[in-house]
């Protein structure tokens, strides 16, 4: 049976706000190759870092539409819960670093990609 996909969710001061589809979660080790004169002599140890983007962010309550802004405008540092990666859920401190806004006034619809960077993160289940 295959593993059942969840969306990662958006807390704010320990309150679920919002929750998150399409979205992608990038784990990046941090490590650097160390080239020298003779060529190739290994890899530093880097600090892990985790970059998140989303395509679709729903709020969990109307009103919290203006919070999630308002975090994000104010470099809120946010916490969140990535869905399934290698069969676990991972949690992580991010800041929004990138948020884009289109709309369609012919159609009143409006969307947003939403760009994320975070340290290391951590599993939980």
């Amino acid at each position: 049976m295959a593993e059942r996909i969840r969306h990662a969710s958006i807390y704010i001061g320990g309150r679920k706000v919002a929750t998150a589809s399409q979205n992608s979660v990038e784990l990046n080790s941090g490590d650097e190759a160390q080239i020298a004169d003779d060529g190739y002599l290994g890899h530093s140890d880097g600090a892990e870092l985790t970059n998140m983007s989303f395509d679709t962010i729903e709020v969990a309550r109307k009103a919290d539409s203006a919070t999630v802004v308002a975090a994000l405008k104010s470099k809120q540092p946010l916490q969140m819960s990535a869905g399934l990666v290698g069969g676990q859920i991972h949690e992580v401190e991010m800041r929004c670093v990138k948020a884009v806004f289109t709309s369609e006034s012919a159609k009143g619809t409006q969307t947003g990609k939403f760009d994320f960077e975070g340290g290391p993160t951590k599993a939980i289940g």
